[in-house]
């Protein structure tokens, strides 16, 4: 009798279970926008979420060679632009923006990873976005910023790359937080 009444109610519970899955075709899964354009889960995400969604969009590295330190140092000039593509402000008083050097070859072998010391090296510390209490970065707007920092060591060969992170660690709830670094080849 036990047998038949929990065969019955495992019967029941799969019955209900399996009638509200769902079969996906997978090969005609492409989510698509109005248009023609084929949008991944990232950018679907972002377009539905309230969350901002910063982004560097230009960055400039100009160096000069350190003639107090001497040979293989240099003095940089950091300028960038970050926007917030999101669709909510972006509160920027503890965002960090952290520069990195490395060379091309390493870029181009290795995915980007902080914790690489040997592979990426700090450069020009840590800043905040912006400065201050309560500073947001509307959605839509951007802001630019330049700064400098000297002494720094660079090889010439392979060429110098310098990595810009914002917001590296995600203290700020973004609705892609894939897309806080960008790079540009240091010119010596």
């Amino acid at each position: 009798m036990k047998r038949t009444v929990l065969f019955v109610a495992f019967f029941l519970i799969n019955f209900f279970v399996f009638s509200q899955s769902k079969v996906i075709n997978k090969e005609n899964s492409t989510l698509k926008n109005q248009g023609t354009t084929n949008l991944n889960a990232r950018e679907i995400n972002a377009q539905l979420t309230g969350f901002p969604d910063l982004k560097i969009t230009a960055l400039q590295v100009t160096a000069t060679p350190d003639l107090q330190k001497g040979e293989g140092y240099y003095n940089l000039s950091i300028s960038y632009t970050m926007k917030n593509f999101g669709k909510a402000p972006a509160l920027l008083d503890n965002v960090p923006v952290q520069g990195y050097i490395s060379d091309e070859k390493t870029v181009a072998k290795y995915s980007f990873n902080s914790a690489q010391g040997g592979l990426f090296s700090v450069a020009c510390g840590i800043r905040l976005a912006m400065q201050g209490e309560n500073k947001y970065l509307a959605p839509g707007a951007e802001i630019q910023d330049t700064y400098n920092c000297s002494g720094v060591s660079i090889k010439k060969d392979p060429r110098p790359v310098y990595i810009l992170t914002v917001d590296e660690f995600n203290v700020l709830k973004e609705s892609d937080e894939s897309n806080n670094i960008t790079n540009t080849t240091i010119i010596l």
